[in-house]
């Protein structure tokens, strides 16, 4: 009780005899401060009962959950062996942070399992939920998750169930959307969507399949034609679905990026000029033969596709991304190993070509590429004979006799003073064996470090194209 006493103006108070501890200065501070940690150390209790029984479950089912499925799936069932008091006392941060020394798992993931199993369902939404699910899925086996996901969520609009309790619902049954596609499906049932677009779709969609059997370009193709109607990618996505069409919501995204894309002259006639001289070998060969014809200019992954695309060349989108990002990869790889094999500039550009194919040997890089990479690199380009003398060289298989002739031989001719060519003559006739092309030839000369021009091994063998010349059977002599 307080007392009321007017001294002056001010109020003063005379504390009660029934609460000594507040009569001494600090008390009811230190008072409150014990309460707080009290409170504190209570909920840090509960937090470690909960993470040990998750640390239990994942020893005891670990290995089995984590075995198979979505990781989102993965932690949804690991959660689910816990009891719902513990899966409300643990924070996302706490479950990944133990999570991520086990597995290989996101915080998104372990936030979004959370979201699923804190949601309430109740018995009775529950069986509805299952029973209009397995009933949809029975029925429209063809169609996509999303379209399923929509359906679902349209039938039972009138429960106002968030997309996490349609989930917490499913978590037994088999094939079911994640959250995200049942968040996005969600989001879909508030587009206006008319019987008429979804007709079109269908018919066009069904149309350009004749011509075009690439997903991605059946999207660009639709989007090119003149009545399309510009549309957000989420409204394409629900009228392809309608159109009871299978395509990823991120596809449809993607798609639009490209038929975005707008090449600039620059980029169009750079094309143009390479294209046909690259389109040999595999998609990946010919992407990369194409980059390294002439520096391109610079251009974002759709540029390079819709050039592709307008040229009826059909290539994934990742595959463009993989080969612009190998081109930059290459050039540098390249220039380093090419300075790195000569720093002094003293050796000829045939050795120098070959020394650096020998220096990539363990590398992703193949030895094609390599040498076609010179000029977008800045480097002295081979033309064909040089590359493919090159080429040849690098891929001869030497046998163990052909090294001891040429250790035996080549020394005392080395040491004449005449010219190479004529050096290289006369090797040819000191017990040549058999077989000895220009490029085997040049591979043994490397092999004990001597350095050939490719004017003296070309003269030689009589101007003939070297790279592929097999030479007549010499008797020793």
């Amino acid at each position: 009780m307080f007392s009321l006493t007017a001294a002056s103006s001010s109020f003063v108070t005379t504390p009660s005899a029934a609460n000594p501890a507040s009569s001494r200065p600090g008390q009811l501070t230190a008072h409150i401060a014990s309460i707080s940690q009290s409170t504190q150390s209570f909920g840090q209790k509960r937090g470690d009962a909960a993470l040990n029984a998750l640390k239990t479950q994942f020893k005891t089912h670990g290995q089995e959950i984590f075995a198979t499925g979505s990781q989102v799936r993965q932690v949804e069932k690991l959660l689910g062996k816990l009891s719902i008091k513990h899966v409300r006392q643990l924070s996302a941060i706490v479950v990944y942070r133990f999570l991520e020394s086990q597995v290989q798992v996101g915080l998104p993931t372990v936030e979004s399992a959370l979201t699923v199993l804190r949601a309430s369902v109740s018995r009775e939404h529950q069986a509805l939920i299952k029973a209009t699910w397995e009933k949809l899925h029975c029925q429209n086996e063809k169609i996509g998750k999303y379209t399923l996901a929509m359906r679902l969520q349209q039938e039972l609009r009138h429960l106002g169930l968030r997309p996490a309790q349609f989930r917490r619902a499913l978590l037994d049954a088999d094939d079911i959307p994640d959250i995200t596609i049942l968040c996005q499906a969600a989001t879909a049932l508030n587009i206006d969507v008319k019987e008429a677009e979804v007709e079109w779709i269908t018919h066009n969609l069904r149309t350009l399949r004749r011509k075009y059997h690439c997903q991605m370009d059946l999207l660009v193709a639709l989007q090119c034609l003149p009545d399309y109607q510009e549309m957000t990618a989420m409204k394409l996505f629900v009228l392809i679905e309608l159109a009871e069409e299978r395509m990823s919501l991120p596809l449809v995204k993607l798609s639009q990026s490209a038929f975005k894309a707008k090449p600039s002259e620059e980029q169009q006639q750079w094309f143009n000029r390479n294209w046909v001289s690259s389109a040999t070998g595999t998609k990946w060969e010919q992407l990369i033969n194409l980059l390294c014809r002439e520096p391109a200019p610079a251009m974002a992954v759709a540029d390079l596709w819709r050039l592709l695309f307008n040229a009826q060349v059909s290539m994934s989108m990742s595959l463009v991304r993989n080969a612009l990002k190998f081109s930059v990869h290459l050039k540098e790889v390249v220039r380093t190993h090419w300075h790195m094999v000569c720093p002094a500039d003293n050796m000829t550009q045939l050795k120098r070509l070959g020394m650096l194919l020998f220096s990539l040997k363990n590398s992703n890089i193949r030895p094609a590429q390599a040498l076609s990479a010179l000029k977008i690199a800045g480097l002295p380009a081979a033309d064909a004979e040089l590359s493919g003398l090159c080429l040849s060289a690098y891929k001869s298989i030497l046998l163990t006799e052909d090294l001891n002739w040429i250790r035996r031989v080549w020394p005392p001719i080395a040491a004449l003073d005449i010219p190479q060519e004529q050096q290289l003559r006369l090797l040819r006739q000191q017990g040549c064996p058999k077989g000895m092309t220009a490029a085997r030839l040049l591979r043994l000369l490397w092999e004990i470090g001597e350095d050939i021009s490719f004017p003296a091994l070309s003269a030689a063998y009589g101007g003939s194209d070297v790279s592929t010349y097999q030479p007549a059977v010499n008797s020793p002599g």
